[in-house]
């Protein structure tokens, strides 16, 4: 049963695309959130994200490490957002200080999440920005 929406057929289900370079979040989040009713794909890096966004339109999240290798986390929600310009943007960073923070914001991020953090937080930050 989808908790998010349970009348939500695949086309209506909030998409989020999972890009982080560590592989126990690839490996463990996406289970979450399955639960909680969205559709995820997952990205390993800056470069596979873009890739992943010519497939599928993730209209509602963007999951993004602040550290990711092969590409600039700022480049690459410049490249997001440029598909999609009201597309949600949640940053979780292993990395946090208050420069990575401002940065962050002015970007447009929605929200800032630091590790280690626990799915159900995520999932709340997902929920409150898809209110928006």
């Amino acid at each position: 049963m989808c908790r998010y929406n349970s009348n939500a057929n695949s086309d209506a289900t909030p998409s989020i695309l999972l890009v982080d370079d560590d592989e126990t979040i690839r490996n463990t989040l996406p289970h979450a959130l399955r639960e909680e009713g969205f559709n995820v794909a997952l990205a390993q890096n800056g470069r596979r994200a873009p890739q992943r966004s010519r497939h599928r339109h993730y209209a509602v999240a963007h999951i993004i490490d602040m550290n990711l290798p092969e590409m600039d986390r700022a480049k690459l929600l410049s490249i997001l957002k440029a598909k999609n310009p009201e597309l949600k943007q949640i940053v979780i960073t292993e990395y946090p200080s208050i420069e990575n923070t401002v940065k962050a914001i002015d970007s447009g991020v929605a929200a800032y999440i630091m590790k280690p953090f626990q799915p159900t937080q995520l999932i709340a930050k997902i929920k409150k920005e898809l209110k928006r």
